[in-house]
């Protein structure tokens, strides 16, 4: 049953709000609240948002190099009042250092923001008590789907890499840890698009390609693995205990 229309053409991101998901796709930020599918209608809201996430009852979203987010509790407040530090707010993390932001990661009590020139940032603390510093330099993202959270670990799809960066690592101007230096030639390879999908059911992490062939990191000994299925794999999903792979003509569960 058809239930609406995205405002945008980016591939959407979707995070759980009250009883219903937030979705950005490029547009204007929507909201299907279990029965329809509106877009926020509050003057003040952004007209693009190329993704969504929650964090201490705010919705955050970003657009090139702006990050905003909606007063405390209210996905359709988004004016910034002067004299109150609950309303809506904006920063842009690295100011003047360049380069886009590709999404956001909860990494503890922080975000952790990904930028397209390979600065990674964390944004500590909430408004009006933001810390906004440098994590690393050189940690490129492959593309807006290439990262995912694991627990207190945050892991990032490189051009020849995996970086890991957690929450016991000193923050400061390093490099995140790579840790897929024996696999290197098999991500160099992997195509633009490549989707990073971690699987809580079995502890893994899937690099999916788009194609029939995905590589897989096991998160308990770190050992990476090829598998190859019967037609190219679109995206993987991890629902009540059961792992669920898309395919282009419907999906499969994966048997124990």
């Amino acid at each position: 049953e058809k239930v609406g229309v995205l405002s945008g053409d980016k591939t959407p991101s979707a995070v759980m709000w009250e009883n219903g998901l937030l979705i950005a796709s490029g547009g204007r930020l929507q909201y299907w609240n279990g029965n329809e599918l509106v877009s926020i209608r509050s003057e003040n809201a952004p007209s693009k948002c190329n993704g969504v996430f929650v964090k201490n009852g705010r919705v955050y979203v970003w657009y090139d190099y702006r990050l905003q987010c909606s007063a405390v509790g209210d996905e359709e407040g988004w004016e910034d009042i002067s004299n109150d530090d609950s309303s809506s707010k904006f920063i842009q993390p690295g100011y003047k250092q360049g380069g886009k932001i590709i999404g956001l990661i909860n990494l503890s009590s922080d975000m952790l923001i990904i930028k397209d020139n390979g600065m990674l940032r964390r944004l500590s603390g909430s408004y009006p008590d933001w810390e906004d510093n440098e994590v690393s330099r050189g940690t490129y993202c492959r593309g807006k789907q290439a990262y995912c959270n694991v627990l207190n670990n945050a892991y990032i799809l490189g051009r020849d890499a995996i970086y890991c960066v957690n929450t016991t690592q000193e923050y400061g101007d390093v490099k995140a840890a790579n840790v897929a230096q024996f696999v290197e030639d098999n991500i160099e390879i992997l195509p633009e698009g490549s989707k990073m999908r971690f699987v809580p059911t079995l502890k893994q992490i899937w690099i999916v390609t788009n194609s029939p062939y995905v590589l897989m990191m096991d998160i308990n000994t770190g050992a990476f693995y090829e598998r190859q299925f019967n037609a190219p794999v679109y995206d993987v999903i991890d629902a009540d205990d059961s792992v669920y792979v898309v395919k282009g003509d419907g999906y499969d569960i994966i048997d124990e």
